[in-house]
């Protein structure tokens, strides 16, 4: 994971969508993929109640703890929780790690609330020669 990439995807994330919508305070928000929390830690920084997931329940587990919010560790296509639970949900770069991203879609759509928002950002390969020049 790059650096580079994670805060691009932060900025693109929180600047251009995130902050250009009405969100209520203490929104209830899931991240999909946690992976290491970076993301999870610019989602802390507001007034919203975070939920973490991520496939490996080491990793989400300490995310949770580390940033003391709720977890739910899984596969994304099968969360359990009921039907409309979260108001945001964000996914960054993990919807390319499941084995069907259909499936994925239509189980983070279930677990939306009506009127909710859906952030899922994707690798661009084309960009991909340019981030490894960045990298170096």
């Amino acid at each position: 994971m790059s650096d580079y990439d994670v805060s691009r995807r932060i900025d693109l994330i929180f600047s251009y969508l995130l902050d250009h919508i009405q969100i209520p305070e203490n929104a209830s928000v899931l991240e999909i993929g946690c992976g290491t929390g970076k993301i999870s830690a610019q989602i802390c920084q507001r007034p919203w109640k975070l939920t973490v997931n991520d496939i490996s329940d080491k990793l989400c587990r300490q995310v949770a703890e580390t940033l003391n919010c709720a977890y739910l560790a899984g596969d994304c296509q099968q969360l359990a929780c009921k039907d409309e639970s979260f108001d945001i949900i964000i996914s960054s770069e993990c919807i390319e790690h499941t084995l069907d991203p259909w499936a994925a879609l239509k189980e983070m759509h279930r677990v939306l609330k009506k009127n909710g928002y859906l952030i899922v950002t994707t690798p661009n390969k084309i960009w991909f020669p340019v981030l490894q020049i960045a990298n170096l």
